[in-house]
């Protein structure tokens, strides 16, 4: 296994833990995790963006209902 596809697979792996974290899925967790294997640190900085644009919009739905 060469540098750049042990590199890969370290980021599927700090993928699964932040999508834990996050409160993803196990099956947008696989799909993450399959994206950063094949783009690497794009699919990690995807599910940063993502997960970002869900909790604003969750936050904004909260703060509409509270008032």
């Amino acid at each position: 296994m060469d540098l750049a596809a042990a590199v890969h697979v370290v980021e599927a792996g700090v993928i699964a833990f932040m999508c834990r974290a996050r409160g993803c899925t196990p099956v947008h967790t696989l799909g993450w995790m399959l994206i950063t294997l094949l783009i690497g640190y794009g699919g990690m900085h995807g599910l940063k963006v993502q997960t970002r644009r869900r909790d604003q919009a969750t936050a904004k739905l909260r703060a509409s209902k509270a008032s």
